[in-house]
C-alpha cells in the first residue's frame, strides 16, 4: 500500500476516525403533507434526545407518491431566547454526497454527509431545510415543526414569520450522532 493511503480509501490522508453512529428517530411518519414550493421548514429536535457527539447526519424522507427536491439543509443549536426555531449561532451547512441539494425520489430517503457539529448533553437542535418542490411525510414529533413564508431561509440565525405545526414534524425522520471511540 502507498504511504498516506488507507485501505478502502482512494486518496491520501488520514483514515476516518473510529467510532459509532448513534441514531435518534425523530418521528414515525403517519401522513403525506404538501409543503408549498420554495419554502423553508425548521424541525426542532427534542432536548436530551441526542447522545453527546462531534458530528451529525440527518435523514430526510419524501412522500409515497411524490419526489421531493431539497435545495439546502443546515443544522445548529437552538437559541436560548427568541423564537423556538431560531439558531443560537450560524448553523452548519449539510450536503448530500457533496452537493448542497438533492432530489429524493417518491417513497425514498437520503442521508446527509457527516456535518461537523458538537452536540452536548441536553442540547436542542434545529434542522432547517429549503424545499424547492415536492411533498414530504409528516408525523408525530415531540417538539414540533415550523413552516416559513417562502424562500431559502436555512442560514438565518434570528428568523421570523414561521407558522407552527404543533407536535408535528416534516421530512426529517432521523438524526445520527457520531461518538468517537
Amino acid at each position: 500500500m502507498m504511504p498516506g493511503v488507507f485501505a478502502g480509501g482512494s486518496g491520501g490522508g488520514t483514515p476516518p476516525p473510529s467510532g459509532t453512529w448513534v441514531p435518534f428517530t425523530i418521528q414515525n411518519v403517519t401522513a403525506e403533507s404538501g409543503i408549498p414550493d420554495d419554502s423553508t421548514i425548521r424541525q426542532v429536535v427534542p432536548s436530551g434526545s441526542l447522545t453527546p457527539c462531534t458530528k451529525v447526519r440527518v435523514t430526510v424522507r419524501s412522500s409515497p407518491g411524490n419526489a421531493m427536491v431539497v435545495g439546502a439543509i443546515t443544522v445548529g443549536q437552538q437559541a436560548a431566547s427568541g423564537n423556538f426555531y431560531d439558531f443560537a449561532t450560524t448553523p452548519e451547512t449539510g450536503a448530500f454526497s457533496g452537493s448542497a441539494g438533492v432530489t429524493i425520489p417518491a417513497n425514498d430517503e437520503r442521508v446527509t454527509d457527516a456535518i461537523d457539529l458538537v452536540v452536548g448533553s441536553g442540547d436542542v437542535l434545529v434542522v432547517a431545510i429549503y424545499m424547492v418542490s415536492g411533498r414530504t411525510f409528516y408525523g408525530n414529533a415531540a417538539n414540533g415543526a415550523f413552516l416559513g413564508s417562502g424562500g431559502n431561509d436555512v442560514a438565518t440565525v434570528d428568523a421570523s414569520g414561521y407558522s407552527e405545526f404543533a407536535s408535528n414534524g416534516f421530512a426529517v425522520i432521523k438524526i445520527e450522532c457520531f461518538v468517537p471511540d
